[in-house]
């Protein structure tokens, strides 16, 4: 073996390795795409993302009668005409689907469309959505309910990242279904949506369910997701060092996106993909 000239060695010592940056997956959050003019988590919205190659986040409930609908709050009011005292699983799948919400099923079956953009990488996060308290199911039941879907699409085992602020239906997708890519989100706990939370759940979360044991015994992840406030290079590097990647939520301006990506981390969520994604591609981040 050819020895290191000691040239390169005192280089090294005072200008340190250069970073090797992995490439940064930037998903449409909710679909939304600014040249978009419809509405979030709907199949058209996640088509037009598709289209630009972008993958997308959504968010998954319950029906009254158990279907699987994609929407963001827990309540109907950004469907209907303001109905703010009824939530989501007080409602049928049929009068949801009139609203415009669709089905996890079909938000499937369009993305099969479009699974060969995806070959190496994700194309779709589901986030399953934590119950509200007093729902007629459980976080472990609309768990098993996604992994069950989400097992007849042995295709798509790659291309879907099965997410949640919920340890519990994590736990049980991993259980029905091991080759499904995890992904465990957590953050800062302040808006209206944490309300769903347990304190309890909000404390591990932000502790004990971060630690190296507890990530491994119980979910497994592919990817912990944090709200970008609260990355740092070290704490990527301390994830990195377990085997799993690290995503970052809730970015919208293209310096934070930058200095995210030279970090280290593997994917950013945002409202902005298209300007995010040619920041990045303009500084090598991702390749063109």
């Amino acid at each position: 073996m050819r020895s290191v000239p000691l040239v390169f060695v005192f280089f090294f010592l005072l200008t340190g390795v250069p970073q090797v940056y992995s490439e940064v997956t930037v998903f449409a959050h909710r679909g939304k795409v600014s040249s978009f003019c419809g509405r979030e988590n709907t199949l058209e919205a996640f088509e037009y993302a598709w289209q630009l190659g972008l993958p997308v986040e959504m968010d998954v409930h319950l029906s009254a009668d158990g279907v699987l609908i994609v929407v963001h709050d827990d309540r109907v009011t950004e469907l209907s005409d303001g109905q703010s005292d009824v939530f989501v699983d007080e409602v049928s799948s049929e009068i949801l689907i009139g609203w415009g919400a669709p089905r996890l099923l079909d938000v499937l079956d369009r993305f099969a469309v479009y699974q060969d953009h995806f070959t190496d990488r994700v194309g779709m996060m589901v986030e399953v959505k934590t119950p509200r308290k007093g729902a007629p199911y459980t976080a472990k039941e609309i768990g098993r309910k996604v992994a069950d879907l989400l097992a007849t699409r042995q295709g798509f085992q790659t291309q879907i990242l099965l997410a949640s602020f919920n340890p519990f239906s994590l736990s049980v997708a991993k259980k029905k279904n091991k080759t499904l890519k995890r992904c465990l989100n957590t953050g800062e706990f302040t808006n209206e949506e944490s309300k769903t939370l347990s304190p309890l759940t909000k404390w591990a979360l932000k502790n004990l369910l971060l630690a190296k044991w507890v990530l491994k015994c119980l979910v497994d992840p592919y990817v912990v997701s944090f709200e970008h406030t609260l990355l740092s290079s070290s704490k990527i590097n301390y994830y990195h060092k377990q085997g799993i990647k690290v995503y970052a939520w809730g970015v919208t301006e293209t310096d934070r996106a930058r200095c995210l990506a030279e970090w280290g981390v593997d994917g950013i969520i945002t409202d902005r993909p298209v300007i995010i994604r040619s920041e990045l591609e303009t500084n090598d981040f991702i390749k063109k």
